[in-house]
């Protein structure tokens, strides 16, 4: 499966930098998305922070998941 990195950016702010290598099919998933929420939004949803609200959203579900559970998922997701 080729993968891209699309997360290779950072604010100025930030001191470590974090890189995301997905699946071409999911980087195209994630630019949709962005772009459907981004008509929707006034101003237009910047890129950075609509992948920090994909890993917030996605840590905050983490949370409320058993352990064994997010393990289970993770396999499924490598297999």
């Amino acid at each position: 499966m080729p993968a891209e990195t699309v997360l290779n950016e950072r604010p100025a702010e930030s001191t470590y930098p974090l890189v995301v290598e997905v699946s071409e099919e999911l980087e195209q998933a994630l630019r949709s998305e962005h772009e459907r929420l981004s008509r929707d939004a006034n101003p237009a949803l910047v890129w950075n922070r609509f992948l920090h609200g994909c890993l917030a959203i996605g840590l905050d579900q983490l949370q409320r998941i058993p352990a064994l559970e997010v393990l289970e998922r993770i396999d499924r997701l490598e297999s």
